[in-house]
């Protein structure tokens, strides 16, 4: 996304980093085509319930 030209802020908050370094630690990193497509479907999702509060709560299987 950054090599995409999304401004660092924006990515930092998207994030959920609070320092601005942590976010360029991760802004050279280029996903694999299996990564992305979850980053997608994340991205897809999150629209889908825009600012609800009811979301799913995901648990690490």
């Amino acid at each position: 996304m950054a090599a995409a030209g999304v401004p660092m802020r924006t990515l930092q908050e998207w994030m959920g980093h609070r320092d601005y370094k942590m976010a360029l630690t991760y802004a050279d990193y280029a996903p694999i085509a299996h990564e992305r497509e979850l980053v997608e479907a994340g991205v897809r999702w999150r629209a889908t319930i825009g600012d609800a509060t009811d979301t799913p709560n995901i648990t690490k299987q």
